[in-house]
């Protein structure tokens, strides 16, 4: 819930829960149904997580791909630059920085919130999800 989410982000459930209100707002979806102390995905925010996950997940493979042990790249810094809302960057992504930075030590993210899409290798924006395909029709 919201409290792991927190602990796992080192912030506050509030600060958490201010950041999933916002990021709702930019949408314009729900992303949580909210009960009594409790919160669960909708369809919508279900379908959105996984497709940041395949966006991130894809990201990780491509950099495996182009190994840096062998060919014109080694020794040489890859430089990936990543435009995405701030709160994506705290409620997702920071999260698995530290992880992506130890398997990929070669790999330079700059990450940035803001910004000119044509400047940056991946985007992570509001729009994301509404040009992620079909299954929003629902």
């Amino acid at each position: 819930g919201i409290k792991d989410a927190a602990e796992e982000l080192h912030l506050t459930p509030s600060a958490v829960s201010r950041h999933i209100r916002a990021l709702e707002r930019n949408l314009g979806q729900d992303l949580f149904e909210r009960g009594f102390r409790q919160i669960t995905p909708t369809i919508r925010g279900s379908y959105y997580a996984r497709s940041l996950s395949e966006a991130f997940e894809a990201i990780w493979r491509a950099t495996d791909d182009v190994s840096f042990v062998d060919g014109p790249w080694h020794g040489r810094t890859q430089r990936v630059r990543v435009l995405c809302v701030p709160t994506v960057l705290n409620l997702w992504l920071a999260d698995r920085l530290p992880n992506f930075r130890r398997l990929h030590p070669s790999v330079d993210l700059e990450i940035s919130t803001s910004g000119k899409r044509a400047n940056f290798d991946l985007a992570i924006v509001d729009e994301f999800v509404y040009k992620a395909g079909p299954a929003l029709t629902l």
